[in-house]
């Protein structure tokens, strides 16, 4: 079955993706058990401008999304891939990129892998604060 990137593809559990690469991430997501939203709305600040853009995968639990560039190669998207990901590191929103040639190499340790150094980094910088908080309030008893 060939398909487009704008043609939907089911994935069996309810959701239409739109590509191949979606089915197998979701797949994947699916098989470990973990939760996500397919294109769930996301308000973002796009050169001074509130847009509603819709990520492959929200990952509830760990407020995190995973986005799937398709079409990666093509000079225009790859611009647009480069703006989008700009914005999101702007807003400090934690996503994990995936591309055609991620599915070329462990793409489900990439995924785990990139999950968790993204829980780890944010446990560091509460843990941080905490200290910071905890030597504040020593000092000014």
């Amino acid at each position: 079955m060939k398909q487009g990137l704008e043609g939907r593809i089911s994935n069996g559990n309810g959701h239409e993706l739109r590509s191949a690469g979606e089915r197998r991430i979701a797949g994947y997501l699916d098989a470990q058990g973990i939760p996500y939203e397919y294109e769930r709305p996301l308000l973002v600040l796009d050169q001074d401008k509130p847009r509603i853009w819709y990520p492959d995968f929200y990952l509830p639990e760990l407020a995190i999304y995973l986005e799937y560039y398709g079409l990666a190669g093509q000079p225009d998207y790859d611009q647009s891939v480069q703006h989008k990901q700009g914005v999101y590191r702007a807003m400090k929103i934690d996503v994990v990129p995936l591309f055609p040639s991620t599915f070329r190499t462990d793409w489900r340790g990439y995924i785990i892998d990139s999950l968790q150094r993204i829980t780890e980094r944010r446990y560091r910088a509460v843990k941080r604060s905490r200290n910071g908080y905890r030597m504040a309030r020593s000092k000014y008893g």
